[in-house]
């Protein structure tokens, strides 16, 4: 798996770029109906840390900073600029979902035990998705993937509400 666990890396950074954005977005969308500025602020400061160095994080946090200044600003954004493209924005991470998803092997679950798991690991890892967290704590000592683990998994996934209830 050494060449697919490369060529992940780009299609998952550009996936997590824009699926971060497009959270930002829907949860300025959020906090122009209920004004809890709080919620929106802890969200961006999960998604874009006001202590990153990054260039395009800060640009990123400055754009927003100054849309909360006005709450006809944040309106007049929204309208013109995330409502209208939306949809399409939404569309978009799904084909880019796929591209990352193209990455993966066949078949995930055979690479159980072996020396790729560890660059599963850091897929799912990268994922952080209520999913990817529930098969890396299932299979982290695992040494295969038999029919049962499946059954068992799927109801141990069925049973995690929170991420947070894995660790």
């Amino acid at each position: 798996m050494n060449q697919p666990s490369c060529s992940f890396r780009e299609p998952m950074v550009n996936y997590l770029t824009k699926a971060r954005r497009s959270i930002i977005h829907l949860h300025l969308e959020a906090f122009s109906e209920s004004g809890d500025m709080a919620v929106f602020l802890q969200e961006l400061n999960r998604h874009f840390p006001a202590d990153s160095t990054d260039p395009a994080t800060r640009q990123y946090r400055l754009k927003f900073a100054q849309l909360l200044m006005s709450k006809t600003r944040t309106q007049r954004y929204l309208d013109e600029r995330w409502l209208p493209h939306r949809s399409s924005t939404l569309s978009d991470l799904t084909d880019l979902a796929w591209k990352v998803a193209q990455q993966f092997p066949d078949v995930l679950l055979d690479k159980i035990g072996t020396n790729d798991w560890s660059d599963v690991d850091i897929v799912l890892r990268h994922l952080n998705t209520a999913m990817s967290l529930c098969l890396r704590e299932y299979f982290r000592d695992r040494s295969e993937c038999t029919e049962q683990d499946i059954l068992e998994f799927a109801h141990f996934a069925d049973t995690q509400s929170l991420p947070s209830q894995l660790f």
